[in-house]
Parts: structure tokens; C-alpha cells; sequence
């Protein structure tokens, strides 16, 4: 690659059509990190009197730094969601463009989410890493759909969804102050748990 030429290969899976939720957070930090992510915001608008020529220089540096998002952007799609952006001129309406057919927030989208959350069930055998990982994830798609959980709820849920063979564990942190119940100290003592597990397992086998 020549001198001062920059790579848009793109670090992340395209959007596909059912990733919008981990394809925009990761498109978003990645034009972030290239210094191009204003562009998709559009025009800095005048915030206080006196600032025209301060947003008037922000304005021409967006708008030189446009036809790079929007190839970008493009560049993260799958063939199948060209047709999407397709004659837009600006990152600003690609980006939206996308957002409107993939970002739903309905009533439909929140309660389908929301099951999904509850039919998470770890079952014996399973990896409680993996599992916590996915219940992760499926709250911050809950978020960003505008359904919000209590730190407190998230952890009872988490706790609700394990087998029995964790209930020795789940009785010892039920007797713990609500408050140091915290999802990042449950999570640790349920990843310790299958850790200890498995080094017993080892040993058994040795």
C-alpha cells in the first residue's frame, strides 16, 4: 500500500440483515477511531450566537470527510444490502437509510427480544461463559431498543436462568447484601465456578 494511503478494509462482519445491533456499535467505534463518524451525524448545526465561522470550519471539515464514511459504510455491507443505499450521496443518508429498515423499535421487536431473553436457559453441560455472554448481549439489544433492567433485575434474571447444579452457589450469593450483587461480581463468581469445576474434572481424570 502506497504512503499515505489508508485501508477501508473493514474489521467486522457486514451487515448482513440480522446484525444490525453489533454491525452499527462496531461501524460507529470503528469510524470513531478513523475520525469520520461526524460525518454520518451531518452538518454541525450553530449552537450559540457568534459561532458561525467556528461551525462554518466544522462544516467544510465534515463534508471532506463524507465521501470517505459513506464508502465505508458501504464497504461494511453485504451485496444483498447495496440496494439500501443506492444513490445516496452523503454517509449521513446511508446510515439512516440502513437505521430505518434495520433499527426497530416497535412494541413487536421489544417483546420478541424480551422472550428471548427469558428462554435463555443454561443446561447441563453448557459453557457458563458462552451463556453469559449471550444473555449480555441480549440486554444491551433490550437497551438499545429503550428497555431498561435494573442492575439488580439483570442479576436475578442471570441467576434464574442456571441449572440446579449451580443452586449451592445461587443460595450463598441470596444471602449476600443486595447492594454488593452487582452483575460484574456475579458473573466473576459464576465464570470462578466453572473454572473450579473444570480444573476438578482434570484432576479426576488425571
Amino acid at each position: 500500500m502506497a504512503d499515505g494511503q489508508e485501508s477501508f478494509s473493514v474489521p467486522f462482519e457486514k451487515l448482513n440483515g440480522s446484525n444490525w445491533e453489533e454491525w452499527s456499535r462496531k461501524l460507529k467505534a470503528w469510524l470513531v477511531a478513523k475520525g469520520l463518524w461526524e460525518a454520518t451525524q451531518g452538518p454541525p448545526q450553530q449552537a450559540a450566537a457568534g459561532a458561525a465561522a467556528a461551525v462554518a470550519a466544522a462544516a467544510q471539515a465534515s463534508q471532506r470527510k463524507d465521501p470517505k464514511a459513506l464508502g465505508a459504510i458501504v464497504l461494511s455491507l453485504e451485496g444483498s444490502q447495496l440496494p439500501l443505499v443506492e444513490g445516496l450521496e452523503t454517509a449521513q443518508e446511508a446510515y439512516q437509510a440502513l437505521e430505518r429498515v434495520h433499527h426497530r423499535t416497535t412494541a413487536g421487536a421489544k417483546i420478541h427480544t424480551t422472550r428471548s431473553l427469558f428462554e435463555l436457559k443454561l443446561r447441563p453441560g453448557d459453557s457458563i461463559r458462552q451463556h453469559v455472554t449471550k444473555m449480555l448481549s441480549v440486554f444491551n439489544k433490550l437497551r438499545l431498543l429503550q428497555v431498561n433492567f435494573t442492575e439488580e433485575l439483570k442479576v436475578y434474571i442471570l441467576l434464574s436462568s442456571l441449572d440446579k447444579s449451580y443452586d449451592n452457589l445461587c443460595l450463598t450469593l441470596e444471602s449476600m447484601n443486595p447492594a454488593d450483587l452487582t452483575l460484574q461480581y456475579v458473573t466473576g463468581r459464576l465464570c470462578d465456578e466453572e473454572e473450579r469445576r473444570l480444573r476438578e474434572g482434570r484432576a479426576g481424570s488425571g
